[in-house]
């Protein structure tokens, strides 16, 4: 097992001065980076033990703190500063978070979040309010002149069992859950996915990802592991200039950014020649879309990745063949990872091997519902209903009532219940509209009489993401039933463009 620091270690001997981060333009070498990294992270290690969270939206501040959180010897957190602030407090207590590295973004939110628990506060991009002694006086917030030298850092010797990161997905429960990935788990699936797609010394890889995806960490990590170049812009949202002065070998997008992509006009027959790889995860990838993308790159590999964040990344993979596969609804998911198993329960599918988390944080009671012992092995129930033809797995949907929205997981049932204890009502959430990849937003049913939309939709937005705040409340004083008197989810959606707008 190599860890995450180590993994870095290895190719910065190797390649001081070669380029180990692209942002926007400005190349840093490992030697750079590791500089800069291994600062922050030994003025981490001077402030105890404890996970590392990484306040940030997209920027380079925000990928040296996962760096120098990986190099602290704890785990890393991704804290999205769009978040509700009591998210945020109860995200860091469930992780342990002992010390925060601030972005700008993290810091405009800082003043919601420093009236909790003791913590130390890194702001990479700005210093710290000249009077917080004063007005924070548990808190210990440092700037970018408190760095300690980065001779002072201490590489850490994790084991296989120590925390690498820990990411929050939807809970049913109304809680987030706070899944704990190990280093053994890291490590295999980057030993296996470096394997599987043929990652190379040179390669430069895109980074489009909020760190809250953990398909993030494949960016980061697989490129590092390997020898290769991160390229990273803040202009995810309009990358058009940037992919084209990227020189990129490796682009990993999921579907919905893909057709946005595609909008933009960016996936134009031959316009990427130079790309070795196209990869694809974390929704159902249409057909047609990944035949586009093979167009655009003739020279690429086309390969579609699934895997639930328990099971670290990405458990399977399927390479595409335009020629057969182009006219498909769904590309297939494919094949397990090396080291990786995969079995069909009842349409469900399962999960074993090295990758597997740790399971819930603080939350024996969900980690032992979903992950079960089984002939003497440790499984995990996805969820995700699959056909297996001829050793080729097929996604066919949920088991349950989860979605992606916009390429985020989201449980409704977590939804409804935050709607439900606003409202005081029964309430009921579903995806709408629907497309191939997953549904564009939420629209929520309230058994009341009458909703004051806005009002309950601001309450919301105090407790969720914003990509789990509903974009329509409809009031339906009665909810349908079936004949056999369970809820009719068939019938309220079909209310939604005939019945009473509430919002």
């Amino acid at each position: 097992m190599i860890g995450l620091a180590a993994r870095f270690l290895n190719q910065l001997d190797r390649r001081p001065e070669q380029v180990a981060l692209v942002w926007e333009d400005e190349p840093w070498t490992w030697a750079g980076l590791a500089s800069e990294a291994h600062g922050v992270a030994a003025t981490l290690q001077r402030c105890g033990h404890g996970a590392t969270g990484v306040l940030g939206k997209h920027s380079r501040a925000a990928l040296v703190g996962v760096l120098a959180g990986a190099s602290r010897g704890g785990p890393y957190v991704p804290l999205g500063p769009d978040l509700p602030a009591a998210r945020l407090l109860d995200m860091m207590r469930a992780a342990s978070v002992s010390a925060v590295v601030v972005d700008a973004a993290g810091a405009a939110v800082l003043p919601a979040l420093l009236d909790g628990p003791a913590r130390t506060w890194l702001l990479l991009e700005g210093a710290p309010p000249p009077d917080a002694p004063e007005r924070w006086p548990h808190q210990r917030l440092l700037g970018p002149t408190d760095l300690l030298p980065s001779r002072r850092w201490e590489a850490p010797t994790p084991t296989a069992d120590d925390l690498a990161w820990v990411l929050f997905t939807s809970g049913s429960t109304g809680a987030p859950k706070a899944v704990g990935v190990t280093q053994g788990n890291a490590s295999a699936f980057l030993d296996a996915a470096t394997e599987r797609l043929g990652l190379e010394p040179g390669d430069r890889f895109s980074q489009l990802f909020e760190l809250g995806f953990d398909l993030s960490a494949f960016d980061l990590f697989a490129a590092w592991s390997v020898g290769g170049t991160v390229c990273a812009t803040a202009g995810v949202l309009a990358p058009g200039r940037w992919l084209g002065s990227a020189a990129l070998t490796v682009f990993f997008a999921a579907p919905t950014t893909a057709h946005r992509l595609r909008r933009m006009g960016l996936a134009s027959p031959g316009a990427w020649p130079g790309w070795r790889r196209v990869l694809f995860c974390g929704e159902a990838l249409p057909g047609e879309l990944a035949s586009t993308w093979a167009a655009a790159a003739p020279n690429a590999e086309v390969h579609n990745l699934y895997g639930p964040t328990e099971a670290t990344i990405a458990c399977t993979s399927h390479r595409f063949d335009p020629t057969t596969e182009g006219g498909l609804p769904v590309v297939p998911i494919g094949t397990a990872l090396p080291g990786t198993r995969v079995d069909v329960v009842d349409e469900e599918l399962w999960v074993a091997g090295p990758q597997l988390a740790s399971g819930y944080l603080g939350d024996p009671e969900r980690t032992s519902a979903a992950f079960v012992e089984r002939g003497g092995e440790r499984w995990y129930r996805t969820g995700d209903r699959v056909a297996l033809r001829e050793g080729v797995l097929w996604f066919r949907g949920r088991a349950d009532h989860q979605l992606k929205v916009r390429g985020h997981r989201v449980e409704l049932g977590e939804v409804e219940h935050a709607l439900a204890s606003v409202t005081g009502a029964r309430a009921v959430v579903v995806g709408w509209p629907l497309g191939a990849t997953g549904a564009e937003g939420l629209v929520g049913f309230v058994e009341v009489e009458s909703i004051d939309a806005d009002g309950v939709r601001a309450r919301l937005a105090e407790r969720l993401p914003p990509v789990m705040v509903p974009r329509r409340l409809l009031a339906v004083p009665t909810f349908p039933t079936t004949p056999n008197g369970k809820l009719d989810r068939g019938a309220l959606v079909a209310r939604l463009d005939t019945g009473r707008r509430a919002g």
